[in-house]
């Protein structure tokens, strides 16, 4: 038989909140996140209502060099890890931290720093893209 789990704590960061209670009430009233999508060429679009997660400030929650390495997506993902290890109570050591799980859902998760890659060599004329691009 295999190890028991318990979900002692949960998190989000998604277009209809930033964390599990603005959801909850979003999805309670009956909100839609669904609407037009604000980036970089989206008038090239044929499509261009989305999802998207707006108001997002990875500065308020992560260090510059931190900022440096992680993808939007990444940035995301740690703020719901986060919210959920808070919502739990607890205080994990080190040791605890990598016997944690994390289950997440995503559909093209770092595709910002793929754009952005694809955009320096492609539209700006750059020979190469950021070293990181792929731990990203």
């Amino acid at each position: 038989m295999g190890r028991r789990v318990a979900i002692t704590g949960a998190g989000t960061v998604n277009a209809l909140g930033p964390d599990v209670t603005t959801t909850w009430a979003a999805l309670a009233a009956g909100r839609v996140a669904i609407g037009p999508m604000d980036f970089e060429e989206i008038e090239r679009l044929t499509v261009r209502i989305g999802a998207q997660i707006r108001d997002w400030d990875g500065a308020a929650h992560f260090a510059r060099q931190e900022m440096a390495l992680y993808d939007r997506a990444v940035q995301f993902a740690c703020e719901a890890g986060r919210q959920a290890v808070a919502q739990a109570g607890l205080t994990l050591s080190d040791e605890e931290i990598l016997r944690a799980g994390v289950v997440m859902g995503t559909g093209v998760g770092g595709q910002t720093t793929m754009d952005d890659s694809y955009r320096a060599v492609h539209a700006q004329g750059k020979n190469r893209v950021h070293p990181f691009t792929i731990p990203r």
